[in-house]
């Protein structure tokens, strides 16, 4: 059982399907943005959901503006927290904008870039270089094995299963690896 605390920042959404996802088999509960003192705990999830937009204005909010995803959210007291969980060791988990708040925090490398191309794919790849060299990271599944998971998933899936479930039960199963 892990105990797994999830930031709700103003905006956040996805906290609860985050939370009923975790729930049944973990110790799971909300941290605020506004939460100052550590707690003890092995997971950090911080979920999408445009908080605090993308865009930062300058001055009134029709005029101009930088798109700057995630970070307002970086003067709220738990942004130290996450800081000290994360020197400590607790693995953090962002999603979508909590990738982006991650990012702006300069726990994850990279600088965000504006996508004139109007199409998402231009940068959508994936290459766990950095990590290997900077973190001194190594995969748990090679790629054998992670497209072996991945084909079993969409079998079973479409053979009626939940995905929900079998989602909980595929990363269940990474992390006793």
């Amino acid at each position: 059982m892990m105990k797994i605390g999830i930031v709700k920042f103003f905006g956040t959404n996805c906290d609860l399907d985050t939370y009923n996802f975790f729930k049944d088999e973990n110790e799971v509960f909300f941290i605020d943005q506004n939460q100052k003192d550590y707690i003890e705990l092995d997971l950090i999830i911080i979920p999408g959901g445009f908080a605090f937009s993308d865009r930062e204005y300058e001055g009134k909010i029709t005029g101009e503006f930088t798109i700057n995803p995630g970070k307002q959210a970086l003067k709220y007291p738990v942004i130290e927290f996450i800081k000290e969980a994360n020197i400590k060791g607790v693995k953090i988990m962002g999603i979508c904008n909590g990738l982006q708040i991650l990012q702006h925090m300069k726990l994850l490398p990279g600088k965000f870039e504006e996508n004139n191309s109007k199409k998402e794919a231009k940068y959508l790849s994936l290459n766990i270089e950095k990590a290997k060299y900077k973190l001194n990271w190594k995969p748990k599944w090679n790629s054998k094995i992670a497209l072996e998971h991945t084909l079993n998933w969409y079998k079973d899936f479409y053979n009626g299963n939940d995905a929900s479930l079998l989602l909980k039960n595929e990363i269940l199963s990474y992390h006793k690896k």
